[in-house]
């Protein structure tokens, strides 16, 4: 089993087109074979003397089979769907 963890900087102000693309892009991942997790996480305070606090980053939290499912063809492909819908829509993210 892989686990990988992606913190991705966004624009703030574009929060409502970034939860729309990603409840479009999480179950067409998650049907990708190999993956058992994929989930978008925010920052919650936990007064923690190491954490930093970053309204404008969210953090995808996947898990996968082995590497060679976590870089499979079709979830490229569903990537690059990814990308065009963004760039379709506003930039979001940073």
């Amino acid at each position: 089993m892989i686990q990988v963890i992606a913190s991705i900087a966004y624009d703030q102000t574009k929060s409502d087109e970034l939860r729309e693309v990603l409840e479009w892009v999480v179950p067409l991942v998650l049907a990708e074979k190999g993956c058992h997790k994929y989930l978008p996480a925010v920052d919650c305070p936990m007064d923690l003397s190491a954490q930093e606090m970053d309204s404008g980053v969210f953090t995808m939290v996947e898990e996968w089979d082995d590497e060679g499912a976590c870089g499979h063809t079709s979830q490229l492909l569903t990537w690059m769907s990814f990308a065009r819908r963004l760039k379709a829509s506003s930039p979001v993210l940073l």
